[in-house]
């Protein structure tokens, strides 16, 4: 083994650790000479090694491409769930004997919290992480998917189906931001492109692939068949997809290098914002996407494409569904 290959497997480390640890110290890492003095007035400034095990940017191509297409397909099953069931809509508005409006309001509802979501996660992502929003987050998608199952009613049926897409929706603002954690400027476009496929599958799939079951088994089988595709998805996905976002990882470095050293260690990335509070840093990541929407004509553009494309191919398939079934 050559001295570059040796060099280049010591600052890797096993998936599990990556997943498990934000803050694992190397020797490396602890015995590196830091910019800075270690002081409250002049600290140590923590950052990425030439060869870092955790630098996100250097992570091994299989395993980059490996998270890209999990998180692709954790965008897939939500955008599926928000569909899926609208293929069982005559079946829910015979069993519940509600009109045929009340039961279009479940794929409605679902999205309307695909709007509402990704103004709480995608600022907590950047203030904890994406993996710990995304671990919680959608776990607890597939547990109010899974309770949709046995709703007794139809109030229940569309408030655990507003709460599974309310909660499902991170994977709407954090997917994305995984994988341009993961990737340079340059690199990032073709990740970009395996990745962007999903959202527009999901709901073109979700109404076609179910169509069948709901007329043989009936709209608890739907359900649960989105309720299994999520879970697979979280148990393989999520929960074995490591932390990716840069200035977390560095802080918890830095964190973990002071109350081993005793000295003052601080991220480079956070020194700008080393004394604004948490609730100022929420605050700004939640008026940052409004001003991207409203300022940059190319992501204004962009939103007002999928809206008007999404709410024609859902009207579409709607229409094709109810045909089918008179």
């Amino acid at each position: 083994m050559s001295t570059t290959e040796k060099s280049s497997n010591r600052h890797r480390l096993p998936l599990y650790q990556l997943v498990l640890s934000q803050d694992t110290i190397t020797d490396d890492v602890l015995h590196h000479q830091w910019e800075g003095s270690g002081t409250e007035e002049d600290p140590y400034l923590v950052d990425w090694l030439a060869e870092d095990y955790r630098d996100p940017h250097q992570m091994q191509d299989w395993l980059k491409w490996s998270i890209t297409l999990l998180q692709a397909a954790s965008f897939l099953s939500i955008t599926f769930a928000s569909s899926a069931l609208s293929a069982a809509n005559p079946q829910i508005q015979k069993e519940f004997g509600v009109s045929a409006e009340l039961v279009v309001a479940d794929t409605s509802l679902f999205v309307l919290a695909f709007a509402i979501g990704p103004a709480i996660w995608a600022p907590l992502s950047e203030l904890f992480g994406r993996q710990m929003i995304y671990f919680i987050t959608y776990g607890l998608t597939t547990l109010f998917a899974g309770a949709t199952i046995a709703s007794p009613n139809i109030t229940t049926l569309l408030v655990l189906r507003f709460l599974s897409g309310a909660f499902g929706s991170s994977a709407i603002s954090n997917a994305g931001g995984v994988v341009s954690d993961m990737y340079k400027a340059r690199d990032r476009g073709l990740a970009t492109i395996a990745f962007i496929g999903a959202p527009f599958l999901g709901p073109s799939l979700g109404p076609i692939t179910c169509d069948v079951l709901a007329v043989s088994q009936g709209w608890r089988w739907v359900q649960g068949l989105t309720t299994i595709f999520n879970a697979v998805v979280f148990l393989v996905g999520i929960v074995c997809i490591p932390e990716t976002y840069t200035p977390v990882l560095l802080q918890k470095r830095a964190a973990k290098l002071s109350k081993m050293t005793g000295a003052v260690y601080k991220s480079h990335l956070a020194i700008g914002d080393s004394n604004r509070t948490a609730g100022q840093i929420f605050a700004k990541t939640m008026v940052r996407p409004w001003i991207l929407l409203f300022m940059e004509p190319i992501v204004l553009l962009l939103s007002m494409y999928m809206a008007i494309s999404t709410y024609y191919l859902s009207s579409f398939l709607c229409g094709f569904i109810q045909s089918r079934t008179n």
